[in-house]
């Protein structure tokens, strides 16, 4: 899980009112809709929101404003970000592991890290950074791409489920189309379609991509030791160069639409009577289900080894040992309890990108009219009164999630925002298969359940609708990367 970079604008914003019938809506003095621009009611808005990606530390944000009329309950906000944000490279795994000084190579117990596990990234204490795991010789060592620093002790290694690398010895000429490398760089069919960045691969030139003319260098081929590139190199590669591969994931036929990796993600499953079904899990088998079977990349074997807790009646924590469609098939029996309307299920743990949990990623502000019945220091509703007040969301990760929140079926994150009254929370949710309003591969960010119609005035009282417009403004911050201290990671 990761916070996309502020390259991505959001793409629409969507309040559901109580009766969950889509309308959008944008600011003050246009009717029901989000964001700078106008929009009609059950048009998607494009341009639902507004960057600062320049402000320094903290103070880089993405922005949306809402308004809603009076007798409008905006109680279920959704916002779907533009089809090129990766909130999620790939999922990750922890494992205790033993460094040696100045060497390429780490121990740790026997079959913790195995053949699946090569070219894939691993960050830890003492590591300098880019590395990935080049070969596993034994059941307890393995070589990784470059060598750790000295004064290493025991540590615990984060592994990131993606082949997305830094390569830290290839070559190239300027004109040309050929990266080389060596056999340790393990370019493999599956590289074809990753972005290259880093060394003279970026700013002018460059081919098609991503619905780009220009500007994009993408692998087309591969041998054992060189890839090749859809354009020639602006100019020649230091001796030798860092190149980063993967950072952008394309289709390998026209137009070279922007993709998603099939990689494994770190996600958080439920099952419950408001969100749906995610998942079932049965003897040893954890399948998905409901919206959860098109939203993430389909399980299959390279899902291997990865952390697993199944919560029921009881909560059982064990693994992913092996695959047999469609089900991931654990290392211990399921618990008890788990149904279509109970239970949940975290697969993964955080990679090297993850923000970490409770760091503070977005601001809910608002102007209602707040009822005395929830917040007793309110004036009258009869009064019309608007108040103005600011909540921070805080960050949790999958396996991690605040207690009593509104469950979804499937989510790669969430964001609890605690107040004195009432709890409540939004989810990062992938969309792998699209949803009605945007058909490509995209993520949402969406409220389950706001309380606005618990919180205001109300006409008729308890059963109405808000007395009052409600204006909302949502804002992403920047987050703090929970593990990866020497900047590993694709």
């Amino acid at each position: 899980m990761s916070r996309p970079r502020f390259g991505s604008v959001l793409a629409a914003v969507a309040i559901a009112t109580a009766g969950v019938i889509p309308i959008f809506v944008s600011p003050a003095g246009a009717t029901n809709n989000c964001g700078p621009g106008a929009g009609s009611a059950g048009a998607v808005n494009a341009s639902a929101g507004s960057e600062f990606p320049v402000g320094p530390g903290a103070l880089a944000e993405l922005k949306v404003d809402c308004h809603s009329d009076a007798g409008v309950s905006p109680d279920n906000i959704i916002i779907h970000d533009a089809p090129n944000g990766i909130w999620h490279h790939g999922a990750g795994r922890h494992v205790a592991i033993t460094p040696t000084d100045s060497s390429a190579t780490i121990t740790f117990a026997a079959g913790a890290i195995t053949a699946l596990d090569v070219s894939r990234p691993i960050a830890y204490t003492c590591q300098t950074g880019g590395s990935f795991i080049v070969a596993v010789p034994t059941t307890t060592t393995a070589t990784l791409s470059k060598a750790s620093k000295t004064g290493c002790a025991p540590t615990t290694a984060t592994i990131d489920y993606t082949t997305n690398r830094v390569l830290q010895d290839v070559t190239c000429a300027s004109g040309g189309l050929t990266l080389t490398g060596t056999a340790n760089d393990k370019f493999a069919a599956s590289d074809v379609g990753k972005s290259v960045t880093g060394g003279p691969f970026g700013g002018a030139g460059g081919g098609s991509g991503g619905g780009n003319a220009t500007g994009v260098w993408r692998i087309v081929s591969v041998t054992a030791t060189t890839a090749t590139l859809n354009a020639t190199a602006p100019a020649a590669c230091a001796a030798a160069d860092v190149i980063t591969l993967g950072g952008q994931s394309y289709n390998t036929t026209t137009p070279f639409a922007a993709t998603w990796p099939n990689n494994p993600m770190t996600v958080e499953l439920s099952n419950s009577t408001s969100g749906g079904q995610g998942f079932t899990c049965s003897g040893s088998n954890l399948a998905l289900a409901g919206t959860a079977t098109t939203a993430i990349p389909a399980f299959s074997a390279a899902w291997t080894n990865l952390k697993v807790v199944v919560r029921g009646t009881t909560t059982v924590t064990t693994k992913v040992n092996s695959f047999s469609s469609p089900n991931l098939v654990l290392a211990a029996a399921c618990p008890s309890g788990v149904t279509a309307t109970s239970g949940s299920a975290t697969v993964g743990e955080t990679d090297a990108n993850a923000p970490a949990n409770n760091a503070a990623m977005m601001e809910l502000n608002a102007e209602l009219n707040l009822n005395p019945a929830l917040v007793k220091t309110q004036d009258d509703c009869t009064r019309n009164t608007i108040e103005g007040f600011e909540v921070v969301g805080a960050w949790k990760n999958p396996g991690s999630y605040g207690a009593g929140t509104t469950p979804v079926p499937v989510s790669t994150g969430q964001i609890v925002y605690p107040t004195a009254v009432v709890s409540f929370s939004g989810n990062i949710v992938p969309r792998k298969g699209g949803d009605a309003q945007i058909a490509g591969q995209h993520f949402d960010f969406v409220f389950p359940s706001l309380p606005t119609s618990s919180a205001v005035c109300l006409t008729p009282p308890v059963t109405g609708t808000p007395s009052n417009p409600t204006q909302l403004a949502l804002a992403f911050a920047s987050t703090t990367l929970s593990g990866d201290i020497n900047g590993n990671g694709p």
